[in-house]
């Protein structure tokens, strides 16, 4: 027969009337929805009486919004499982994910905050370029961005298990996933992120500082690149602020030959003058005391 409750609520098996499938995983179901509700803005299947029945049974539901952070959203799609095997089983593990998701809620806001800072800073120095702006504002934003993300990272690293599974290195014996990997995963993408953004900002600074010839800052963000990028682009940012180096030696070698040239040729102009000067002075006075000699 058809099962009891609301129907904008309802999990399969209760919708179905499958009672013999209900379990503590139907209660975790219930959690998730009003997970879902609270992250939507509506329950999971809205509509008439009918066609909400129809929906429940069927387990068919709109996609979380793209704001929703992606941790939550995992928490809550696992919960919301089709089948009962696969969420959380009961109601404990369902609170444990949400205590682990509250206490990786500061390492995933300062990486959203260093991800949107990045993009405002990309964004800001294309205007720059186009507007002939200086860059040295930007240059200095970028720096804070950097030490952002490394701040996140570190955060990340700090959010350790709070309550690991027996078996926290596999998979268990009924084939699901631990709980302590699960969380370890999310904490490892999230350090990936911080490092990738880390990374970019880092790059790019590297090609603004060669620009501007701040080849001191250029080579200190190789150096920081090292332990973010792989080799092969370390050595090609390495050789690009080689050549930049190279170029300011050649420029200052035949700016101080130029400077050079510049002081002899005015010295032998001067030399010259003074050598005509005699000159005329020895004229004037060979004139002079020929006059004497004929009066």
């Amino acid at each position: 027969g058809y099962g009891c409750g609301t129907p904008a609520y309802l999990p399969p098996e209760s919708a179905l009337g499958k009672w013999d499938d209900c379990s503590p995983a139907t209660d975790v179901f219930l959690l998730g929805t009003m997970l879902y509700e609270m992250l939507s803005g509506q329950a999971p299947f809205e509509g008439f009486t009918n066609t909400a029945w129809f929906r429940a049974a069927t387990h068919r539901f709109d996609a979380l919004p793209s704001s929703a952070p992606a941790e939550l959203a995992s928490i809550t799609n696992k919960a919301m499982a089709r089948v009962p095997t696969e969420r959380f089983p009961d109601a404990g593990d369902f609170a444990e994910a949400i205590e682990q998701f509250l206490e990786h809620l500061p390492a995933e806001q300062q990486t959203q905050q260093a991800t949107e800072n990045l993009a405002a800073v990309t964004t800001g120095i294309e205007a720059a370029k186009k507007s002939g702006s200086p860059m040295h504002p930007l240059v200095r934003r970028l720096i804070s961005v950097a030490d952002q993300f490394r701040q996140a990272r570190a955060t990340w690293e700090a959010a350790g298990v709070t309550r690991a599974d027996t078996n926290e290195q596999g998979v268990s014996g009924d084939g699901e996933i631990p709980r302590a990997v699960q969380i370890n995963e999310f904490r490892s993408t999230g350090i990936q992120r911080t490092r990738i953004g880390e990374r970019d900002a880092r790059k790019l600074l590297v090609q603004l500082a060669a620009n501007s010839g701040d080849l001191v800052l250029a080579a200190a963000q190789v150096e920081e690149l090292t332990h973010l990028s792989d080799a092969s682009e370390v050595l090609e940012l390495s050789r690009t602020v080689d050549a930049k180096k190279r170029q300011r030696g050649l420029f200052r070698f035949l700016f101080a030959t130029s400077v050079c040239v510049a002081l002899l040729a005015a010295g032998w102009a001067l030399m010259n003058s003074f050598d005509a000067a005699t000159a005329r002075a020895d004229q004037a006075g060979e004139k002079v005391a020929a006059a004497e000699i004929a009066g």
